[in-house]
């Protein structure tokens, strides 16, 4: 008997220490989300921005030794602040919604509040979550004071925080999961909660080459996720992970097989719908650029007219062409660097006459910090 007791309390516990062991439940995905068909027929060779937006401002940035720029790589928009991660310059910079340069991070080192590299920032409940990459997401408060750190024992290429969920997006990079390519972690990953695998395994070093710089959107409470080589658009929300738009490209899907045998030189020349990304969503729109039949193109739904055309995007606007970087209900934030837009406007003087463009190089040189731009929604 009291073999016996020794030998259940010898299984109850190893049960345990396996259960403790286990981080990661892998996540099904569930496949019910709104299917868009996208169809010759929704051609359209320019998808002006006057069928959006009906005015359009621009914030020159205060250029100085202290906030000078090198490359913006994400910018977000919170309390009249600009917030703008130059990941060239390892620092992350904040600007008045005027320009005015308020302060900046830029603590390189080992000690609190330090980070040897920030690959990516999100803004959350009032607080800035700053990736280092070398496993640790920095929290700040929104005039830059330094409130905590979170170790993180893993390695992602994006990131985005939701309440207290913290979504990595590893791209199968190695981590001690190994097989998830996304991980969705409670306590700002330090809670591990779920590891969800949305990349074949034979296109994970293909996806390395085509990743965008953000693979997550914000959308009210839930968070949008995608990758470069699938038309499907997920939603997370708090653990749980589906399918929210799926868009059919008819004859430009990606055949199930196709990159069984493939090289970088096929997948370049396909005609196949591949490389999503700069995806932004509003309550009227989504959006997103994707390359389809070997053309760059832009496509945009309309949720109101459930109506799917796709394009070239074209600023008939002011003419400045900035990359978004955040989109709401009330405006799209873009930026364009000085030297591109007097390289723009240099090359079609004549025709630039009179417009926002021509006012802006007027009052910026090529070496300038760059422009941020923002487009209101009718």
């Amino acid at each position: 008997m009291q073999n016996m007791k020794i030998s259940i309390i010898f299984i109850v516990v190893s049960l345990l220490i396996l259960g403790g062991c286990q981080q990661h439940k892998s996540k099904g995905i569930e496949d019910s989300g709104i299917n868009i068909k996208a169809r010759l027929e929704n051609y359209q060779k320019e998808i002006v921005y006057s069928t959006l937006f009906d005015q359009v401002k621009y914030v020159k940035l205060e250029m100085s030794n202290e906030s000078l720029i090198g490359i913006i790589a994400k910018i977000r928009v919170a309390e009249e602040r600009i917030f703008i991660l130059d990941q060239r310059l390892r620092t992350l910079l904040a600007f008045s919604d005027t320009g005015k340069f308020l302060w900046k991070i830029n603590k390189i080192g080992n000690g609190p509040g330090e980070y040897t590299e920030i690959i990516d920032f999100d803004l959350k409940n009032d607080q800035l979550y700053l990736f280092d990459p070398n496993r640790n997401i920095l929290e700040f408060d929104l005039s830059g004071n330094f409130i905590k750190s979170y170790p993180l024992k893993r390695f992602g290429t994006s990131m985005a925080v939701n309440d207290t969920f913290l979504y990595l997006y590893t791209c199968n990079y190695p981590t001690e999961e190994g097989k998830y390519q996304l991980l969705i972690m409670d306590d700002y990953g330090q809670n591990s909660k779920i590891g969800v695998s949305v990349i074949p395994k034979n296109l994970i070093e293909v996806c390395k080459s085509f990743n965008s710089e953000n693979a997550f959107c914000h959308f009210e409470d839930e968070t949008r996720f995608f990758t470069p080589f699938s038309t499907k658009i997920y939603s997370i929300k708090r653990d749980s992970i589906f399918v929210k738009y799926n868009i059919d490209f008819g004859e430009f899907n990606i055949p199930e097989n196709y990159f069984d045998n493939y090289t970088a030189d096929d997948v370049a020349k396909s005609k196949y719908a591949y490389g999503l990304n700069a995806y932004w969503e509003t309550d009227a729109y989504f959006y997103f650029n994707i390359k389809v039949n070997e053309n760059f193109q832009s496509v945009l739904y309309s949720k109101k007219e459930k109506k799917l055309t796709y394009g070239i995007f074209y600023d008939d606007l002011a003419f400045c062409f900035p990359s978004f970087s955040i989109v709401n209900n009330q405006f799209a934030v873009g930026f364009r660097s000085a030297d591109d837009l007097h390289a723009e406007y240099d090359n079609s003087k004549e025709k630039r006459k009179d417009t926002l463009l021509e006012k802006v190089v007027s009052e910026i040189t090529p070496d300038d910090n760059p422009v941020i731009f923002l487009y209101h929604f009718k």
